[in-house]
């Protein structure tokens, strides 16, 4: 990853339900040399997904770890410090976009948030204004659209690293609402997609709308 891009990561939350962080590399439009020295042109706004910790219970579909906050802001210090002592990563990863409801709080109770800033990690509210939801599933899909394209593009895409199993398994076949076809199911497992989501929507200044 050049040390040019921005790389951060976002986050949705879940203790009984899986919780998902996903690292993300956003290029400045930089040429990438590849390790068997093919040249990789990309697109000023790409988004590539370099590395994720879905944290389900592999004996049990959609179904949690039921971690602790403070445990997973630990494991992400962890996960990022072995990034960038393998070199996958030279530089710190900035704060993304969380899902909203870690902020919430009880008197005498810190959020889910606090907790986690109280490990050294720190996350930016996600966009939950009106209409934003379904704007960030019809994103998703015109990135990888777009990133199918052949060179040279002019519009970014959204691509994943094979590293990513859980994401390659799950995202692709999420199901779509019986009752609002411009939605996704949320009774499936769409926790992956819905931290995607919130990545791709604090990306939205750089991508063009298009149709479903």
């Amino acid at each position: 990853i050049p040390s040019t891009w921005r790389v951060d990561r976002s986050f949705d939350w879940g203790s009984s339900r899986p919780f998902s962080v996903g690292w993300w590399a956003e290029s400045d439009g930089t040429t990438v040399k590849l390790p068997n020295g093919r040249e990789l042109p990309t697109v000023r706004g790409d988004l590539f997904r370099i590395a994720e910790w879905y944290g389900s219970d592999p004996k049990e579909p959609n179904t949690g770890l039921r971690m602790a906050a403070s445990q997973v802001a630990l494991g992400i210090k962890e996960r990022e410090a072995k990034m960038l002592a393998s070199g996958l990563i030279k530089r710190l990863v900035s704060p993304g976009p969380a899902d909203n409801a870690i902020w919430d709080s009880e008197p005498g109770v810190p959020s889910i948030a606090a907790d986690m800033q109280a490990k050294g990690i720190m996350w930016e509210r996600s966009d939950k204004s009106p209409g934003s939801r379904k704007q960030g599933w019809l994103q998703m899909r015109k990135l990888l659209e777009d990133g199918k394209k052949p060179a040279p593009r002019e519009a970014p895409g959204l691509f994943i690293f094979r590293t990513c199993h859980h994401w390659l398994d799950l995202v692709p076949v999420l199901p779509r609402d019986d009752h609002d076809l411009d939605d996704v199911d949320t009774d499936a497992e769409d926790h992956l997609g819905d931290e995607t989501r919130y990545r791709v929507r604090a990306a939205r200044k750089n991508v063009r709308q298009g149709n479903m």
